[in-house]
């Protein structure tokens, strides 16, 4: 198999090691299940800090969507073995988006949010075991191991790009500001 993704260097270091996709999202998923428990902690003590640790939640799961679906499950698509995981996914995804929204517009401190809370949780560490003990193994009978530490580069550098502030925002800020 020919690796889609030569162009880019391996950067991307852990311990002196490249860092593979499976690596890279394990990573954010232990993020993402540490968040989890935080908020949960946190319920009914620190409004305040229960706040901030589900914004931190809500921003680093959209970038790790955004970044999954562009670099991990538009590959999975390519393959007969894991394109339907590859839409499962995506679908866990799209419900969990929906879940996502509807909880950053809500009182923290309600049943309902909490319980919808709950409900996201559920959906999410679902995804999250699931796509670590079926689509990860799927995924290492179809790439090379080089191609998976293209993939993985190429995750870390769409997460950066996705966080990056438009470069359009800034020049229109420093028209303005010398207007």
């Amino acid at each position: 198999m020919v690796a889609r993704f030569v162009s880019v260097a391996n950067v991307c270091k852990n311990g002196g090691q490249t860092m593979n996709i499976f690596e890279s999202l394990k990573k954010d998923h232990q993020d993402v299940k540490a968040h989890f428990e935080r908020i949960t902690m946190a319920r009914g003590r620190a409004a305040a800090t229960g706040k901030r640790t589900f914004d931190s939640l809500a921003k680093m799961l959209e970038v790790h969507m955004l970044a999954e679906e562009k670099i991990f499950y538009s590959e999975l698509k390519q393959h007969d073995e894991t394109r339907v995981s590859a839409f499962e996914a995506l679908e866990e995804h799209r419900i969990g988006k929906f879940l996502l929204n509807e909880l950053k517009g809500g009182n923290q401190a309600s049943e309902q949010w909490q319980g919808k809370f709950k409900a996201f949780r559920s959906i999410v560490e679902h995804h999250i075991e699931e796509e670590e003990e079926e689509v990860f193994e799927k995924s290492r009978e179809i790439f090379e191991k080089s191609e998976l530490e293209e993939m993985g580069q190429h995750f870390l550098e769409e997460k950066q790009r996705i966080m990056a502030p438009p470069a359009r925002g800034k020049a229109k800020r420093r028209r303005a500001r010398a207007a």
